[in-house]
């Protein structure tokens, strides 16, 4: 018996993407809307914060998918963090505004914001959203706002991110932190399990009280996380032979005892 029919579900469940079904807490919900406020706003480069394994790549894919901005028409270009050299953000920049391809680096860049110029002409705003990029990335990124003053460029990541992001760049404009994405509350956290587990059929039962509790204690609320080890705790249930992920089964997936809260 292979691990779907194990635990009577078509497919396997808390998958954070377009294919299944969102889930969005509170958190993300005010993150989204900062979002969307911002890049209708005419500042040049945003900083969002955000720890690891929280969603973010999710959250921006679903900003990214918007057809516009209220009445403002915009194209946007993500640039996932698996896109770290310079040139995959310029394909991914260029493609996302339908400019033609041009070798070399700065004439590249100034094709862009030929193009960008253009668009901002016709009534198109054009947003670049780098998923917590590289140095390299953010100095391609940074070069390009300095070309053209149509582009908003949104950073997001966590604090190491951040880090690199320089404070000042052209002529002493500030890099503003607008917003920092929150985790899941408990609720939130057995909603989101559960949710997920009935989207592909399965029961509410799957997990035990305490399994629910240490799981968003030991992920903190982050989404990512949570859905990390719910998926490999049933895996390891599943080897096991057993029919409820226990305490003990999600603590042999994090090969440690789990403190509980008092």
């Amino acid at each position: 018996m292979d691990y779907l029919n194990y635990w009577g579900i078509v497919s396997s469940p808390f998958r954070l993407s377009k294919e299944s079904q969102l889930y969005f807490g509170e958190a993300h919900r005010v993150f989204l809307a900062d979002l969307i406020q911002v890049a209708s706003q005419p500042q040049r480069i945003t900083s969002f914060l955000a720890p690891r394994h929280s969603g973010l790549s999710t959250l921006l894919g679903f900003f990214a998918d918007s057809h516009g901005l209220g009445k403002q028409a915009v194209q946007m270009a993500v640039v996932g963090k698996d896109l770290h050299q310079k040139d995959c953000l310029l394909r991914v920049l260029m493609t996302a505004i339908g400019a033609s391809g041009i070798s070399g680096q700065h004439q590249a860049v100034c094709s862009a914001a030929d193009k960008i110029a253009l668009d901002h002409l016709a009534g198109i705003r054009s947003v670049l959203v780098l998923d917590r990029p590289l140095a390299s990335a953010m100095e391609v990124a940074i070069e390009l706002a300095g070309n053209c003053q149509q582009l908003h460029v949104l950073i997001a990541g966590d604090s190491e991110v951040l880090d690199l992001v320089p404070s000042r760049v052209h002529q002493g404009n500030k890099i503003d932190l607008k917003s920092s994405l929150g985790c899941l509350s408990y609720a939130e956290s057995l909603e989101f399990i559960r949710s997920s587990l009935r989207e592909v059929g399965g029961a509410d039962d799957v997990f035990s009280v305490s399994a629910l509790d240490a799981l968003f204690q030991c992920a903190e609320g982050r989404i990512g996380l949570i859905s990390h080890l719910a998926y490999q705790s049933m895996q390891q249930a599943f080897e096991f032979r057993i029919r409820q992920v226990t305490l003990e089964v999600l603590e042999s997936v994090l090969h440690t005892p789990v403190r509980q809260a008092a």
